[in-house]
């Protein structure tokens, strides 16, 4: 009959049991440190994008109110001179303010999509996720600016369904 091998001193386990913990912990302390750098980058480019935004914002606002109100002004002018009443001189000019002002506003919003921190959202989903944010996250298109919206036909709200 053999004897079971001797159970190793307590030194040597108590050793063994430190030494996986400190791997563990240096693990942890990689993943932490790539995170870190992860939201750095990612504030970064949210900054960019916000200063650029707003940037190009402040200089059509400067640059376009003003023209735009004197171009205004003779259009009323001309178009009253041309015959038109007042309601349709005043009215024409407003339509076209109106359209290029959402046409601006639209530019500015797809200007401002890449300061919402995509790739940090879709990581801390990877980590902390629930199952079928985790899957969502996987397929999402990493690079696009429209990689952290919600699919199409969707409420945004995890676990939405599509909207018929």
């Amino acid at each position: 009959m053999t004897e079971p091998d001797p159970t190793p001193p307590l030194t040597e386990s108590a050793r063994s049991v430190y030494e996986a913990a400190r791997n563990l912990a240096g693990a942890w302390g990689g993943t932490f440190a790539a995170l870190r750098r992860l939201l750095v980058a990612d504030l970064a480019l949210a900054r960019e994008a916000l200063i650029r935004g707003l940037v190009l914002l402040f200089v059509a606002a400067i640059m376009l109110g003003t023209t735009w109100a004197l171009l205004t002004a003779f259009g009323v002018w001309a178009l009253y001179r041309a015959g038109l009443g007042w309601g349709v001189a005043l009215g024409l000019p407003l339509l076209v303010s109106a359209t290029l002002g959402f046409i601006a506003f639209r530019e500015a919003a797809r200007a401002l999509r890449l300061a919402d921190m995509d790739a940090s959202r879709r990581q801390l989903t990877l980590w902390f996720g629930t199952a079928d944010e985790v899957d969502e996250a996987k397929q999402a298109p990493s690079g696009s600016l429209d990689a952290g919206a919600p699919p199409a036909g969707t409420t945004g709200a995890p676990g939405a369904t599509p909207k018929p």
